[in-house]
C-alpha cells in the first residue's frame, strides 16, 4: 500500500484552492515532484474530478509516463466508485492496454467497487478480450451473487482460453455446487492441462 509520506515527515505539502492550479501537476505528472502531485490528486477526488483524473491517468499510461505510485494512490483514495459511462469507459481502456503494472491495481480497485459497478464488471465477461474476461471473473469472484453465478457458468460453457478457464476454475472452487460438476468436467475435457484444477475443485463441492 503507498502511503503518501509518514507520520514523521515534517513536509510542507502545496495545497490547492482552484481546479486551475491543480489541473497542471495531474497534466504532467512525472514532471513534478511527488508531494506536490499527490496534493493535486488529493484536490480532484475531494472535489469529484473523477473523469478528469482517470482520463489523465491513461493517457499518460499509454505515454510510458505514470508513476505506478501516484497511479495506486489516486485509485485507492477514490472515497467513492465513480460509475459513470465515461468513467468506465476508461476502466476498459485501461484494461485493453494488458499492462500488469496498471491493470492489476485497476482489478483491486474494481473488486472493492464489485457492488457498484456489477453490471459494469458482469459486462466484462462479454468481451472479446480473454484478458479482460479473466479479469472480469477475478473482479466478479469477490461479490459473487446467483446473478454473477448464472453469468460466470455461461461463460464456461462456452470460454476456449485456458487463461480465463483458470479463473472460472477458482471461481467455481469458492462458489460451485454439486450440480456444477458436469461443467467441471467439462472444462476438463476442453483444457486437459488444468485437469488438475478440476479435480480438486470438484473435490472440494
Amino acid at each position: 500500500m503507498f502511503k503518501k509520506h509518514s507520520d514523521r515527515d515534517q513536509i510542507l505539502i502545496k495545497r490547492f484552492r482552484e481546479f486551475d492550479e491543480a489541473r497542471k501537476y495531474i497534466e504532467d505528472i512525472s514532471a513534478y515532484d511527488t508531494e506536490t502531485v499527490l496534493s493535486a490528486v488529493d484536490y480532484m477526488i475531494t472535489h469529484q474530478e473523477y473523469y478528469y483524473l482517470l482520463k489523465n491517468l491513461y493517457r499518460q499510461i499509454l505515454e510510458g509516463k505514470l508513476p505506478r505510485n501516484v497511479y495506486e494512490y489516486a485509485l485507492m483514495n477514490m472515497k467513492v466508485c465513480p460509475r459513470r459511462q465515461e468513467e468506465k469507459e476508461i476502466y476498459l481502456k485501461i484494461l485493453s492496454t494488458h499492462k500488469d503494472v496498471y491493470t492489476q491495481p485497476l482489478v483491486e480497485f474494481l473488486k472493492s467497487c464489485c457492488g457498484y459497478l456489477k453490471e459494469f464488471n458482469i459486462s466484462l465477461l462479454k468481451n472479446y478480450d480473454p484478458y479482460i474476461r479473466a479479469a472480469g471473473v477475478d473482479i466478479l469472484t469477490h461479490c459473487s451473487d446467483e446473478e454473477v453465478k448464472t453469468a460466470i457458468k455461461e461463460l464456461a460453457w462456452r470460454e476456449e482460453n485456458p487463461a480465463v478457464a483458470e479463473k472460472i476454475i477458482n471461481y467455481l472452487k469458492i462458489y460451485g455446487e454439486k450440480d456444477d460438476k458436469p461443467l467441471l468436467e467439462h472444462i476438463g475435457e476442453r483444457f486437459p492441462q488444468l485437469r488438475e484444477l478440476v479435480i480438486e475443485a470438484a473435490e472440494g463441492i
